[in-house]
């Protein structure tokens, strides 16, 4: 099934560039939110295999936490894909699915932006010089018509938005000044992000997620659950976990938190 608009993406030449896709895809001119569509998506309709929601603007986009994500018309990609079936133990396993898809996208920005060094800020977002040109959240929902688990991964991405609020200068970027062919680019990362569903349980992009973080070796300060915790980033665990070393010479492998303050 392919529904599209006519604002430049395209169902059906996503689907032709990705001819071994056998899920849905949903393109609208505005969405609330991608997350959201898809979650009432799952609510009306049973789903056998993948969906990918797209709109080219969103009106109430939300990241971690429900905080917002500026989304602009026709300056960026904002979608959600929906991977089905999947059982308790695989969504135990959530801290190498969600590097997982970390790497997937920035694979993906490397393949259409090869002279550009993208990294990756732990755990979900991505930076290109020092500023914050991608997020993604993973949230796992339970479908009980399948009577199993599915994650929903969303992804905001600026490409070539040129004004953000003043509240996000500081710290929010674009990729470039043009636009590239969002078709292309969503097809090569449904590709990416489907190599990571099947492969990500066994550990396999952790060394490439390290290879690029954005964290590495610097100070930073985190929220955690239990108080903040100021540290030096050692790197990830094998379980996907943060290392952090405090300057009293303790370890600490974080499973959770926020990193809200990075000290250059």
């Amino acid at each position: 099934m392919a529904k599209d608009n006519k604002n430049g993406l395209s169902a059906e030449m996503i689907s032709h560039f990705c001819p071994h896709f056998s899920g849905s895809v949903i393109i609208k001119p505005v969405l609330p939110s991608t997350q959201t569509f898809a979650k009432q998506y799952l609510a009306d309709h049973s789903l056998v295999n993948e969906l990918v929601v797209i709109a080219n603007q969103q009106s109430a986009g939300y990241g971690k936490q429900g905080r917002h994500f500026y989304s602009p018309a026709d300056s960026g990609l904002y979608m959600s894909i929906v991977l089905p079936h999947k059982s308790l133990g695989e969504l135990q396993k959530n801290g190498l699915f969600t590097t997982g898809i970390g790497v997937a996208l920035v694979n993906t920005l490397q393949d259409f932006y090869p002279t550009l060094s993208f990294q990756l800020k732990w755990v979900n977002d991505v930076y290109l010089h020092n500023k914050k040109i991608a997020g993604i959240l993973c949230e796992a929902s339970y479908q009980f018509r399948e009577q199993s688990y599915c994650y929903i991964v969303g992804i905001g991405l600026n490409i070539n938005t040129a004004v953000f609020p003043n509240e996000l200068k500081p710290k929010a970027g674009a990729i470039t000044s043009a636009m590239v062919d969002r078709n292309r680019l969503v097809a090569r990362l449904i590709t990416n992000i489907l190599d990571v569903n099947a492969h990500y349980q066994d550990g396999r992009f952790l060394n490439q997620y390290q290879q690029q973080s954005f964290l590495k070796d610097r100070h930073v300060r985190l929220k955690t659950n239990t108080g903040n915790l100021e540290g030096l980033v050692c790197g990830i665990d094998k379980h996907a976990r943060l290392i952090i070393q405090t300057p009293a010479g303790d370890f600490h492998h974080l499973s959770g938190g926020e990193v809200i303050k990075v000290y250059y």
